[in-house]
């Protein structure tokens, strides 16, 4: 299993699980969290890179290529 870590602004945070917690209840604020990055990957790669052309840093990228080791003999 991957486990990696993001970095997301506590004010988004908090402003998704009580939106997300008011619409959906306990299970809401359960899945706000990975909803919400989940969303913000998204725009990002479709909006600001597709749309825009310009490129961005996605949530946890480079992280995942910062651990990235080659098996090299």
């Amino acid at each position: 299993m991957i486990i990696e870590a993001v970095s997301l602004s506590l004010v988004v945070l908090l402003t998704s699980q009580v939106i997300i917690g008011l619409l959906l209840g306990i299970p809401g604020i359960i899945i706000a969290t990975p909803l919400t990055i989940t969303i913000i990957v998204i725009i990002q790669k479709t909006y600001i890179e597709g749309y825009l052309e310009d490129s961005v840093e996605v949530l946890g990228q480079e992280s995942w290529w910062m651990d990235f080791v080659p098996l090299t003999e």
